[in-house]
């Protein structure tokens, strides 16, 4: 790292930045600038201002327009943002996340820590000139205990690394009974606990020491060990942590969430760019699905495109229809995974993926849709691998 870090102190609140400034100034290798937002742009480097090594943003008041203002900046050459917010607001510190910020403090920020954080964030910054990627995040979530999720989840993301030739990683965020390694044979592990534990330190080279590998390409952290760590031991800042780094390495990202609203999860669910909720056709798994799309959309604010239905085990003649879902959870998209339990229990029970299991099989065929869906890029497959899944997808 460059012997000094040049930092912008940016925000609205002349005195908050006063009092920041009183927190950094005359601090040695430490390089100030401050910018006070007015009535005009809130882009911090308005006017031709020099990158800094590090944004340190001030959230007033007004914190959601200005985070929706840097959400809009936020593809543009900005440096890594460290957020200080009004205290007592928890949803101030997962949208800033969501927005890109690389570390939060609730003002005024304690000054040893907030500190600690400027070179950490400004040595991202030189490694995120080097390489950068824009991973996409799918998160797969039961409406009802048993419908399917985790294998859904696998087995999506053993079809986009082995067969769209995505870079992907697992992430099994079920810390008290996670079972992902068992669907590709893979020994126990507690990699995503130790990852969360030490995110503080993490980086691209670092994660890849916690991350086990399959051989169709899929990277995992899995959470299947004897221990069975609390939701409220992990602190949803560290999640927010992991999946930045795990951005930078990777072109989609899967969760797989256990089925309930807390901190952790509410950080994955609102960082999602698509939210796969995985139910049968039964009263109890409509009823629940439509209470979590009201959770969704409206506590925790998120747009109905970013959420997908998929009706597991789907039988045409089912006594609940897709349009009885439909009308319970208007404006969301479905999917539907056809029933094959002899083939989908075979794959399970042996570790194997279905793709290779089964290649032909309807099930299959279904969830090469959906991943094709969620990429967005059949085009990376070769000719012949991409006839077949169009040809798996809409028969001959």
């Amino acid at each position: 790292m460059k012997d000094s870090i040049t930092v912008l102190l940016a925000g609205r609140s002349r005195s908050s930045l006063t009092e920041i400034e009183g927190l950094l100034d005359g601090q040695p290798g430490l390089e100030l600038r401050t910018r006070i937002f007015t009535n005009g742009s809130l882009d911090p480097l308005y006017g031709g201002a020099s990158r800094p090594d590090v944004l340190l943003l001030h959230l007033s008041e007004s914190w959601e327009e200005e985070l929706s203002a840097f959400s809009t900046a936020k593809g543009m050459d900005l440096p890594p943002v460290i957020a200080i917010g009004p205290a007592g607001d928890t949803r101030i510190m997962r949208l800033a996340m969501r927005a890109g910020a690389r570390d939060f403090f609730d003002h005024p920020p304690p000054a040893d820590d907030l500190l600690a954080s400027l070179p950490r964030v400004a040595a991202y910054n030189q490694t995120a000139q080097q390489t950068t990627r824009n991973a996409t995040l799918s998160v797969v979530i039961n409406a009802k205990g048993g419908a399917g999720a985790s294998f859904i989840a696998c087995n999506l993301s053993h079809i986009m690394a082995a067969h769209l030739h995505s870079k992907v990683a697992l992430f099994d965020l079920d810390l008290q009974f996670g079972t992902q390694p068992l669907y590709f044979d893979m020994p126990p592990s507690n990699s995503l606990v130790d990852a969360l534990n030490s995110a503080e330190q993490l980086d691209r080279v670092a994660l890849q020491g916690h991350m086990g590998k399959h051989a169709s390409g899929v990277h995992l952290l899995s959470s299947m060990t004897e221990q069975m760590p609390a939701p409220w031991e992990i602190s949803p800042n560290s999640l927010s942590k992991l999946l930045n780094v795990a951005s930078e390495d990777y072109d989609q990202l899967i969760l797989d969430l256990p089925r309930q609203i807390d901190p952790l999860t509410t950080v994955a669910l609102e960082r999602a760019d698509n939210i796969l909720l995985v139910m049968q056709q039964e009263i109890n798994h409509v009823r629940d699905a439509k209470r979590l799309v009201r959770v969704m959309t409206g506590e925790l604010a998120i747009p109905n495109e970013n959420l997908k239905i998929i009706v597991n085990r789907h039988d045409e003649k089912g006594s609940i229809s897709l349009q009885d879902i439909q009308e319970v959870t208007p404006g969301i998209g479905i999917f539907t995974i056809p029933n094959d339990f002899k083939r989908v229990s075979e794959s399970i029970n042996l570790g194997v993926p279905i793709f290779q299991h089964a290649r032909n099989a309807a099930v299959t065929k279904s969830l090469i849709k959906v991943a094709i869906k969620l990429t967005g890029e059949p085009l990376k497959m070769n000719k012949g691998l991409l006839r077949n899944a169009f040809s798996h997808i809409f028969g001959n």
